[in-house]
């Protein structure tokens, strides 16, 4: 009998034996698995995320490239005008074309003007729903800071308002 009472007790231990240490197999191949994959995802996310602010990086550097090259080129224009006599600056009158035209070829550049050492200045803007206003302080404004609204010719339309300049009153010395 005594015999009978240990096989029983040894099936059962070998039993338990072999379902422990394949549970144990499969929690460690499972969890084995989900670790890796669980940090094969990270890694892609961060890959995906470094690619994606590299790209972010370039194309913010590209458009403010453009962006500041636009008053640039604008300038040069501008400048080689003046040069080769096609403008003049003694007399701003033609700038106003010259200026409602830069600012519809340059999408960036929603001011540019000019001022001369007459203390005259015209300036075209773009600001309110894109209608071109026009800024203007010269002899025939009697140097009055004066604002128009322009159409799409750049023929003013309306006086929209005239203020007097600080430096219409400035004596000019020469040292």
């Amino acid at each position: 009998m005594i015999e009978s009472s240990l096989k029983p007790s040894k099936t059962l231990a070998l039993r338990f034996v072999l379902v422990v240490s394949f549970v144990l197999q499969i929690f460690a191949a499972v969890g084995l698995t989900g670790y890796l994959s669980l940090r094969n995802r990270q890694n892609a996310v961060n890959d995906v995320a470094k690619q994606l602010r590299n790209e972010i990086t370039l194309r913010v550097d590209q458009n403010l490239q453009t962006y500041l090259k636009a008053p640039q080129q604008a300038n040069q224009i501008n400048q080689d005008a003046i040069h080769s006599g096609w403008l003049k600056t003694v007399s701003l009158k033609d700038w106003q074309q010259q200026l409602l035209h830069q600012t519809q070829v340059f999408d960036s550049i929603d001011s540019i003007g000019i001022l001369n050492e007459q203390r005259e200045f015209i300036t075209l803007s773009r600001y309110e729903g894109d209608r071109p206003t026009l800024f203007i302080a010269d002899r025939s404004t009697n140097f009055e800071f004066s604002t128009y609204s322009l159409n799409e010719q750049g023929d003013r339309t309306a006086l929209l308002k005239r203020t007097e300049i600080f430096y219409s009153k400035l004596r000019t010395t020469s040292i």
